[in-house]
């Protein structure tokens, strides 16, 4: 859900999304109340932030942790594991020359993620992101072990 999303009917982008946010999250509820033991969302926003489109106003990499964690406010408990799934960049790709779509750049948002997992994609950049990410400040995992939260097997 991101600043590409054609909107036709919205004062702007922010309501749009803020609106598909709040349908997504009934949607997630439903899932969780059938008994979904484990949900993951796909998280581009946060990473790939400067590269948005659309000819509108860039919206800011804070709004888009906002909205992430408020499509996903309430899933967490002690039965539910909740992730966030980061793809990777190719090292092919002009993309990786952006600011912010470096995963070292996204990292101190993706930390403000209210999850228990991130996984990150690295094939498609020969891993030039694991150094990076096994350096990461794991506050995060801390926070939620205080919390009773479940926590990854391993």
């Amino acid at each position: 859900m991101g600043p590409p999303v054609g909107n036709d009917h919205y004062p702007s982008q922010e309501a749009l999304i803020r609106d598909l946010s709040a349908a997504m999250r009934e949607e997630l509820l439903e899932l969780a109340g059938a008994g979904c033991a484990i949900i993951q969302m796909e998280e581009p926003n946060i990473h790939l932030v400067s590269i948005q489109r659309g000819g509108g106003a860039q919206l800011g990499v804070e709004f888009f942790v906002d909205i992430f964690n408020s499509t996903v406010k309430g899933l967490r408990d002690r039965d539910r594991g909740l992730g966030a799934h980061v793809l990777g960049q190719s090292r092919r790709s002009n993309v990786c020359s952006q600011p912010i779509s470096r995963t070292s750049d996204a990292l101190p948002y993706l930390n403000q993620l209210d999850v228990d997992v991130i996984t990150f994609e690295c094939c498609t950049s020969d891993g030039m992101d694991l150094e990076i990410i096994g350096k990461a400040d794991h506050r995060q995992e801390d926070r939620h072990r205080r919390r009773g939260s479940p926590q990854p097997a391993g």
